[in-house]
């Protein structure tokens, strides 16, 4: 039997004899910063069956926490209204603080 190596590409990583079936962590440890972008409900066929559900039931969470308490800006700590926000890809702002209060 003669591989077709024309459709690989050039210099391929191989693998050779590991043991799929056992966990080892050192396979994804590699010394570099470990990505920590999460994708909450999944991607395509195995996107989370309930994504719908807990969206519907956060709306509801948070406009009922929204109907009893009442934001405003912190008196102590308000926001400078000169631009100093960081250029980027995309602009970052300024952190402001505020205060939820109870509506009676």
């Amino acid at each position: 039997m003669i591989p077709f190596f024309y459709s690989s590409p050039t210099l391929p990583l191989l693998l050779l004899n590991l043991d799929t079936f056992q966990f080892d962590p050192d396979r994804y440890l590699n010394g570099e910063k470990i990505d920590q972008q999460v994708v909450a409900f999944g991607i395509g066929k195995r996107a989370c069956l309930g994504e719908a559900l807990a969206r519907a039931e956060l709306y509801l969470i948070i406009g009922n926490f929204l109907l009893r308490y009442g934001l405003s800006a912190d008196p102590c700590h308000m926001p400078s209204m000169s631009e100093k926000s960081q250029l980027g890809i995309v602009r970052k702002t300024t952190p402001y603080h505020i205060v939820f209060s109870h509506i009676q």
